[in-house]
């Protein structure tokens, strides 16, 4: 940037007002004590006597540059920065490297009182201690301050690059690796169970079996349903009874896969090529609804911002390539790294209308039981929660391993915000590696569903040989230790259409047997052949033509005690059925074999 394009950002961001402020408290008794510097900088000593020869105070432009030129050398700004207090010093570093922040953060963070009493409510300056009144420009004005009861402190984009070169870098600037992992009263390392969990999930959810909102959001008693079904690992795994946390992983795992909608599902690609597949293709291209996901709390969260398209997922995506693989990383040092590079976006507009309800708290005469979410508070209520809940999100799909503490769910808006509220560490996965680019080629662990049972040649009988059953549950029954039946029942569970049927023998190949005896073949093939063997005929009264080329079935509607009660005969291998026996006539069908 040349330095009049920085010069004419000063001149936006910045009253006369604010610039004559700055020039009168700091830089004029840095010219006037340093003469010398006319030799070195003749057009600022130029402007500074053109200012000083006026009986009025000069037009905004020459203010303008003359804080710019401070601003824009390094050697000018430590000699302004003599000038300002230490404790001033410290938050101008502050604002430097980590943006904008609320005055009232920090105060409690570096123990210092930066705000007046109050004297104006309408004035911005007048809330200000005079030895921070520097710091004020039009940024911090637009944060509607005296609406949410606080000061934002923002400087200038372009003040801020310049900055750097004069601030040193953090000490946590760059990653460094724990030497000791922080006590955590939990730990996830997910990277070889999503390949266990995987074919389930793909199994459940491509059988349309999770409800979703008119939105496309998972419900929650859906939700509480697939993890019971499936026996998915979740993040707190004893929590049943805390809606707010039974549920966590679950739902993660179900909306990634939702917003895969294109997903090759059942096709030649491996597991891993689906799981890099939902990584590109949805997570990084923005479909993984992380406001409706992430922001339970937040009410209005439609209108929680990307100001940048799919900056957190980028951000995130750049944070691990430059993460070594297998070191352990704190939170902070994770969040404060893309902090100081000013990769994560802000959430959310000034005038937008946000905010969460909370349990009620007394304030000084009056009952408050919701808070406002702007600028002053977005760090806690937004930012935090879209940052740990990704993260937690990556931790499901095994891209990272976490440590984490339980939230105290208590007394919401209170005591906690989201279930990523105590996550405490992270540290990047082989299988996170290889999405990210770090690694060129990743090799599961090896998980043949083959080697794990042993299918009968003579019977529909399957036998545990090592591993997890959970595979087996929704195709087969138990049948004793170690054993379950395939039946036409058990297996035609969760199926609506051929096209159901098709699905799951598919994926009963890819996960319990690619190849099937003889006996195994025909039952499949059956199943196939005998799904939805009824035309409906009539809208009014519902009325079947039984196909003559199956003898089985004819008989069964003539000779079986409960269909023959609800099916009337009529010509021409037809049958009525009275609407209020469908469903009975439809479940006793589908024990004999029948898909309906």
């Amino acid at each position: 940037m040349s330095f009049n394009e920085f010069l004419a950002q000063i001149d936006e961001a910045y009253t006369k007002e604010q610039l004559v402020h700055i020039y009168k408290q700091y830089l004029r008794k840095v010219l006037e004590a340093h003469p010398e510097l006319e030799a070195r900088y003749p057009r600022l000593f130029q402007q500074y006597q053109n200012i000083s020869s006026r009986a009025t105070l000069p037009v905004k432009a020459i203010l303008a540059h003359v804080w710019a030129r401070f601003v824009d050398e390094p050697a000018l700004f430590d000699l302004f920065r003599k000038t300002i207090s230490p404790q001033a010093d410290q938050v101008l570093a502050l604002l430097v490297w980590k943006g904008e922040h609320s005055v009232e953060l920090l105060e409690k963070q570096l123990g210092i009182s930066i705000q007046q009493e109050k004297k104006n409510s309408w004035s911005f300056g007048a809330k200000m201690r005079p030895e921070f009144a520097f710091l004020s420009n039009r940024l911090s004005n637009t944060s509607s301050s005296y609406i949410h009861k606080g000061l934002i402190l923002r400087l200038p984009m372009a003040i801020q690059s310049r900055l750097k070169r004069v601030y040193p870098k953090p000490k946590d600037y760059d990653l460094s690796p724990l030497k000791l992992l922080p006590p955590a009263a939990h730990r996830f390392e997910g990277e070889h169970l999503i390949f266990k969990e995987f074919p389930l999930i793909e199994l459940y959810l491509s059988q349309n079996k999770l409800k979703t909102t008119a939105s496309g959001y998972a419900q929650l008693s859906s939700l509480n349903r697939m993890r019971k079904i499936l026996k998915l690992k979740e993040f707190f795994p004893e929590s049943d009874k805390d809606k707010a946390l039974a549920t966590v992983r679950t739902e993660l795992l179900a909306q990634l896969w939702l917003a895969g909608k294109d997903l090759p599902l059942n096709t030649e690609l491996s597991l891993l090529e689906k799981i890099r597949y939902l990584f590109h293709q949805a997570f990084l291209k923005g479909a993984f609804p992380y406001t409706y996901t992430l922001l339970k709390h937040i009410k209005g969260r439609g209108r929680v911002n990307k100001l940048e398209a799919n900056a957190y997922e980028h951000a995130l995506f750049r944070l691990l390539k430059n993460m070594p693989e297998g070191q352990w990383f704190s939170m902070q040092g994770l969040y404060n790294w893309l902090v100081y590079r000013h990769l994560l976006p802000e959430p959310i507009n000034p005038q937008d209308y946000v905010y969460l309800h909370t349990e009620p708290y007394l304030e000084k005469y009056y009952i408050v039981d919701r808070e406002e979410i702007s600028r002053r508070n977005a760090h806690h209520y937004l930012v935090m929660p879209i940052f740990k809940g990704m993260l937690f999100l990556l931790a499901a799909w095994g891209l990272v391993d976490i440590a984490y503490d339980e939230p105290d769910t208590r007394h919401y808006g209170l005591t906690y915000i989201s279930a990523y509220d105590h996550l405490t560490a992270l540290r990047l996965t082989p299988l996170g590696a290889y999405l990210v680019g770090q690694r060129p080629t990743y090799t599961p662990a090896e998980n043949k569903p083959a080697a794990g049972f042993e299918l009968s040649a003579h019977s529909l009988m399957v036998r545990l040989v090592e591993g997890d059953s959970r595979m087996l549950e929704s195709f087969a029954s138990p049948a004793g230790q170690n054993r379950f039946v395939v039946d036409a029942n058990s297996f035609l569970k969760g199926c609506q259409s051929q096209s159901d049927i098709r699905t799951k023998i598919d994926l009963f190949r890819q996960t319990v047997a690619p190849e099937l005896p003889p006996l195994w073949e025909n039952f499949f093939k059956q199943m196939i052949q005998r799904a939805e063997p009824l035309k409906e005929v009539s809208d009014d009264f519902r009325v079947f033509e039984l196909p003559a080329r199956d003898p089985i079935l004819l008989q069964l509607i003539a000779t079986d005690e409960q269909l023959k009660k609800w099916a009337i005969k009529a010509e021409g291998y037809r049958i009525l059925l009275n609407r209020k026996h469908w469903t009975k006539f439809k479940n006793r069908l589908r024990k004999l074999g029948y898909l309906v």
